[in-house]
């Protein structure tokens, strides 16, 4: 995971760690993670090391929790996924700066 760490630049120090948060919207609670609500988030920080750490809510989590919360919802990569009509062709067409923001 370090190749997503940042390298650093004439400007730039390199920087120790990558963090990722996702923020879940679920206004109409309509979902299959029931410990998720409207506003929540997960975070995994990588560092340099090789040590990551997850967090649901400020919650320190393993990986396996977060993986058995996911796993009956189709997100993930062995999951299915329902895309609206139309859709195809617009991910297909992204490039990869647009699916990196």
């Amino acid at each position: 995971m370090e190749e997503v760490i940042f390298a650093g630049s004439s400007f730039q120090k390199p920087s120790g760690m990558a963090e990722v948060t996702l923020t879940f919207s679920n206004p109409k609670g309509d979902t299959l993670i029931d410990l998720l609500n409207n506003r929540d988030r997960g975070i995994q920080k990588t560092y340099r090391s090789g040590e990551s750490v997850y967090m649901i809510n400020k919650t320190p989590v393993r990986l396996k929790d977060v993986r058995e919360l996911f796993m009956d919802t189709g997100i993930g990569g062995t999951g299915y996924s329902i895309i609206e009509q139309g859709r195809i062709g617009e991910i297909v067409r992204q490039n990869l700066w647009n699916v990196v923001l």
